[in-house]
């Protein structure tokens, strides 16, 4: 019956399918930087417009919220090919829903909008949604469109890897229909495709002039024909940029050697070599950042502009994904210097001001025009003794002026005047504070600080080392947000300077009552309390006043001794919405400090209650360390997972002696807090070989052992990123990549491997599942050659094997020691290069 029911279901899901044409645009996946400005996202049928309207702020992608933010007074126009009956919108939930459009502050021009569902309905070719608050910001993540009218099936045409144009190398064309379980037929003669013309299966190379036509084919339904026309035309080769720069107007050039990117902004393009610098204008499809390696092969026309030359490059210019990055220091100039001799050249300015309503710079040797091109000046730029990072360029048609255009402006001393000023501005706003302020904590990237006007919270690397009365001074700066109902200054953090002064801060006498809302922030001490309900982090603190919640945030020393009075020192925060105490300090009512237990090993540190720091007398010894998580394994052979802020970096088989650390609960895995300056490495010990295991023997039993699976196959998962699913032969489980920023796992995995990995769990929705975490995939049955591992040699593999060589990926000498000296180095590419020109 179980089984008639789920093949029910299936063919329920089939036929809804089949009566819908939809198609997901998910802004998450767009790879934009963070603050971004967004204007337009293609899709394969519907083009999102975003535009600041009547607001003052223009729209723009954010990572806290992974969204583009659509601020008062902006709207959001959707545009079609064909028509849409209903749009679901995915949102920021953040603060219960703080963030997604409500009936009262969003309006749209057809159809209508349902706030709870989250749906627009209707049916139109265009939609215009528009944020009529003024204040306050909607987060858009993932649009889900259907076109089509009622219940009328339609297929949705092929769309094409590359636009139609003139191309000036071979390549490969894709085809794709959003239409599931639809077939694709092509002709390449210029004939109308039917259901008799040729199937794709496969990309189709375009190396000469072709006339691609493609329609898409399910049933008895056919969609419409999708055209294309490419022109293969020819390019002068040229070795670098002062060649390119050597030739005619109106000359198409290929270049044969790559080149470094100094910065990129829309369709601003700036680039070096060893013989020169280069502006390249125009869409290419590609997003590079600074130090940037382009690889050879790009196209593009030579022309002249504004008095210099220029590359004008399109989308089917043949720019590739960048073959590595290093990144390149800007050139110390004064405006003075701002003329042809510095065209295209990454510079700096030093002690600079910026005007954006005159659009100037100026320091000590004179004024120059200064532009928003690069994407580094803008409204909020207008700044005094700064330093100013950006490209020299030039504008004019018949007299050239050459102007800075700022990519980065650092250490702003314009802005608001103190902490409260800064706490009025709206979340997201980048400010800096003119005014001194002083600390009263510091732990880790979290900085306390006040000034006559309030408190504040300063979160993230500011460059400098603080601690409880340091002074300071004015013109720092960051994004304003609210945190736990507090204002914090958050990332990017810029021009803090080394204290000016210190003048020691004492916590203010206080009693539980007032921990409240209103006097967040504040640093106090509470006398003569008792300390229960002891729970990981969480703790409550009782005085003759009453009680308050408490988090142990900072990895405080918890004693063990709940009948006993203390005194507490803490800043009164808050989380989700009740107030609380953030504490700082223990230590026995009237004065001193309380024992800290000491254990052999990790059994004797889960003996004690959750929270409760102690020292470890015996070494415990380093396996794997990668951002804030540490994996240790102690002389009694259990495995921990050490989390936290740990300065010191450390190596398989390094030791830590007198190690200070608290043990908490987390999705039912117990994780070590550590008190960061007693991780230090004491000595060498043996790095720690993974224990070889079947995954039919991997059970809960075993979390934070360090395994090696051999033999496997995975697949990779379509219901989670970064996601697979191993099989050794005995049993399958899930292995999450949650190291993807520094572990690249086979793009199409393919044969077998051998995984050494961490054993983790995984809650979702209450239920707890066993999870692998990799930190070493090597293929057992690797192709040679397949450096990106999906099963082919071709040019894709090439980039990997040079991203291997820079250090990006590492390369199984297995795969990619071509030439068989026994090492992965330059020589290599050649070999590799050699091959896949001899297979074809």
């Amino acid at each position: 019956m179980k089984k008639i029911f789920t093949l029910l279901v299936m063919c329920l899901c089939v036929a809804s399918m089949a009566w819908a044409d939809e198609e997901t645009i998910d802004l998450t996946t767009q790879g934009y930087d963070n603050q971004q400005e967004v204007t337009t996202v293609t899709g394969t049928k519907a083009t999102l417009t975003f535009n600041i309207g009547t607001g003052k702020n223009a729209p723009k992608y954010y990572t806290t919220g992974t969204a583009v933010r659509l601020y008062g007074g902006g709207t959001l126009t959707i545009s079609a090919t064909e028509t849409i009956s209903k749009i679901v919108f995915t949102f920021d939930t953040y603060k219960d829903n703080f963030y997604v459009p409500k009936a009262s502050n969003c309006t749209v021009n057809t159809g209508s909008y349902d706030p709870d569902s989250r749906t627009w309905t209707g049916s139109a070719t265009s939609i215009t949604l528009t944020n009529t608050a003024t204040g306050g910001h909607f987060r858009f993540q993932k649009l889900v469109i259907t076109y089509g009218n009622g219940g009328t099936e339609t297929v949705s045409a092929p769309a094409f890897s590359h636009p139609a144009g003139t191309y000036y190398s071979p390549f490969e064309l894709s085809m794709s229909t959003s239409s599931a379980g639809a077939s694709i037929y092509y002709t390449t003669s210029g004939d109308e495709p039917t259901a008799s013309s040729t199937l794709y299966t496969s990309p189709i190379t375009i190396s000469a002039n072709t006339t691609v036509k493609a329609i898409a084919v399910k049933g008895s339904l056919t969609s419409a024909v999708t055209t294309a026309v490419y022109e293969l035309g020819t390019a002068t080769d040229v070795a670098n940029i002062a060649a390119y720069q050597a030739a005619d107007s109106g000359t198409v050039v290929r270049f044969t050697s790559p080149v470094n990117v100094l910065a990129h902004n829309g369709n601003n393009l700036y680039v070096k070599d060893a013989t020169g610098y280069a502006y390249l204008y125009g869409s290419i499809a590609q997003k590079y950042k600074n130090g940037d390696v382009i690889p050879a092969g790009f196209t593009g026309t030579r022309t002249k502009h504004n008095g210099e030359p220029e590359l004008s490059v399109s989308t089917t210019s043949n720019f590739k994904a960048a073959s590595g990055n290093s990144p390149i220091e800007p050139e110390v100039i004064q405006v003075s210097d701002v003329a042809a001799d510095y065209f295209a050249h990454y510079v700096l300015i030093k002690g600079a001001n910026t005007s954006f309503a005159h659009k100037t710079i100026t320091d000590n040797s004179g004024t120059a025009s200064c532009y928003t091109s690069m994407g580094g000046f803008s409204a909020k730029g207008d700044s005094v003794n700064v330093s100013v990072y950006g490209i020299i360029g030039s504008y004019g048609k018949t007299n050239t002026v050459y102007q800075v255009l700022p990519t980065k402006i650092v250490g702003a001393t314009v802005g608001v005047d103190n902490i409260a000023a800064f706490k009025a501005l709206a979340d997201s706003t980048v400010s800096a504070i003119k005014g001194d302020v002083s600390v009263y904590y510091a732990s880790g990237s979290n900085l306390y600080v006040k000034d006559a006007t309030g408190y504040m919270c300063i979160f993230g690397t500011t460059g400098q080392s603080y601690k409880n009365g340091d002074v300071i001074p004015g013109g720092f700066s960051g994004t304003k947000v609210t945190y736990n109902d507090g204002p914090e200054m958050k990332a990017p953090l810029e021009g803090f300077q080394p204290a000016k002064s210190n003048s020691p801060i004492a916590p203010d006498a206080a009693t539980t009552a007032i921990v409240t809302a209103a006097n967040w922030g504040h640093y106090v001490k509470l006398s003569n309390v008792t300390l229960s309900a002891v729970n990981g982090k969480n703790l409550t603190v009782t005085d003759a006043a009453g009680s308050a919640a408490a988090y142990n945030s900072f990895g405080v020393s918890l004693p063990t001794d709940l009948t006993a009075a203390y005194d507490l020192t803490a800043i009164v925060s808050s989380h989700n919405g009740k107030a609380q105490l953030l504490v700082t300090a223990i230590t026995l009512a009237g004065g001193g400090t309380i024992a800290l237990p000491e254990v052999e090993n990790l059994a004797g540190l889960y003996a004690l209650n959750s929270g409760v720091n102690a020292k470890l007398t015996k070494p415990i010894t380093t396996i794997y360390q990668n951002g804030r998580d540490l994996y240790v394994k102690d002389s009694a052979g259990t495995y921990g997972l050490v989390y936290g802020q740990v300065t010191n970096t450390f190596a398989n088989g390094d030791q830590i002696t007198g190690a200070v650390m608290n043990w908490s609960s987390y999705n039912g895995i117990k994780e070590l807090t550590p008190v960061d300056s007693t991780m230090v490495k004491s000595g060498d010990g043996t790095p720690v070989a993974p224990e070889e295991m079947a995954l039919e023997d991997v059970s809960q039993d075993l979390v934070h052992h360090y395994i090696i699976v051999k033999n496997a196959t995975l697949v990779a998962d379509t219901d989670k990123a970064n996601t697979y699913i191993i099989n050794d032969g005995t049993v399958e489980m899930k292995l999450f990549n949650k190291y993807s920023k520094t572990l690249a796992m086979p793009t199409q995995p393919s044969g077998t491997y051998d995984v050494k990995c961490f054993v983790s769990l995984y809650t979702s929705n209450t239920v707890t599942t066993l999870e692998l975490v990799p930190v070493e995939v090597k293929s057992t049955s690797a192709l040679k050659g397949d450096i990106d591992g999906d099963g082919k040699v071709n040019v894709t593999d090439v980039t990997a094997l040079i991203n291997g060589i820079l250090g990006q990926n590492p390369v199984d000498t297995a795969i990619g020691d071509l030439n068989a000296d026994g090492k992965v180095n330059v020589t290599d590419v050649t070999a590799l290069i050699n091959i896949i020109l001899s297979n074809n």
